[in-house]
Formats: structure tokens, sequence, C-alpha cells
């Protein structure tokens, strides 16, 4: 029963290989409205992963969890840690400083956001997941708005603007952030 409340991207069609473009696939599985359960892999996206308010209420990613987190690339006499551990989503997109990997706004990147229940995206959920922009996009997470927001063991690295932005956000939890 605790599976029910979760998809797999892979449900919708995601390959995670680095090479398909899997964009489709993990927006269908958005707009799905449901837990994103993402298994290890390199999630190829060619365009921002939009959680809208109006269509995404308690929905977001649960990667799969890795055996550690290391905060440095290797440990003396331990193992070594890549990131490929960890489900990784890989913008291959076109070069845009207003591009934001995971985008959770009921606006573009910089557009002013309404004050209203409407334009509140609610229970955004990001845990254990890698955000590479590739040097391509702006930004990795992108959010306006996010009530309750959690967002824990996340790496964001490779963008042009900023790792995490987040603005207007009402209670929540960020853990373990690491940009």
């Amino acid at each position: 029963q605790r599976l029910e409340q979760y998809v797999s991207v892979k449900d919708f069609g995601a390959k995670g290989d680095g090479v398909t473009d899997d964009t489709a696939a993990i927006q269908a599985a958005i707009n799905s409205n449901q837990l994103i359960y993402l298994p290890k892999g390199k999630y190829r996206t060619t365009s921002s992963l939009i959680f809208d308010p109006q269509l995404n209420r308690n929905s977001g990613f649960l990667g799969q969890t890795p055996a550690a987190i290391y905060a440095d690339q290797s440990q003396p006499g331990g193992p070594t840690w890549s990131g490929d551990e960890m489900p990784r989503i890989f913008y291959d997109g076109p070069v845009s400083t207003t591009t934001a990997v995971i985008l959770a706004s009921a606006e573009p990147v910089g557009t002013e956001v309404g004050n209203s229940f409407a334009d509140s995206v609610f229970g955004f959920y990001l845990d254990n997941v890698f955000i590479d922009g590739n040097s391509k996009a702006g930004f990795g997470l992108y959010g306006i708005r996010l009530v309750k927001p959690y967002v824990k063991n996340i790496i964001v690295e490779n963008t042009t603007q900023h790792g995490v932005y987040i603005d207007q956000t009402f209670s929540g939890a960020l853990s373990v952030v690491r940009i």
C-alpha cells in the first residue's frame, strides 16, 4: 500500500539513460499530481519541468536514496562519490539565463507572480535529487510562492545564475542543499 503513494517516472516512459529526451515523460508524471519516484539514472531534459500551482498540489520528486551523501568527492581511505549514485536531472536544452531546470511558479522566471491562492504552489516536494544545469540553464530550482515546501538532500551544479532561488515561501523545510 505504501507504494501506492508514488508513481515512477518509468511508468510514464522515462528512460534515465542520459541520451533519451525524458522531458515529456517527466512532465506527464508531474501532471499526474502525485509524488514521483525517480530511480537512479541520468534524466536528460530539454526544457523546464514545470510545477504549475493550478495543476500540482502536494507533488514533487522523491529520488532513490543513495547509500550515503558525501560533502566532498571522496574520503581518505573511503569510497568516492560522483553524484551518479543519485537520480540526476540533466538539462540539455537551449542556453538561457532565464531557464530553470525545475520551475515551481505560476509565471516564468523573472515575471511578477500574483499574490493569491491560485498563484501558490502547495506542498512542493524535492528529496534526494541531483539537478545539473549543464552550464546552459540559469537556475536549478526556481520557486515562487511555495507553501509548505519540503526540499532536502539536493545537489545543484552547473547553473549560470542561481542554483536554488526561492521567494515568498510559507513554512516548510529546506535542508542539506548543496550548490
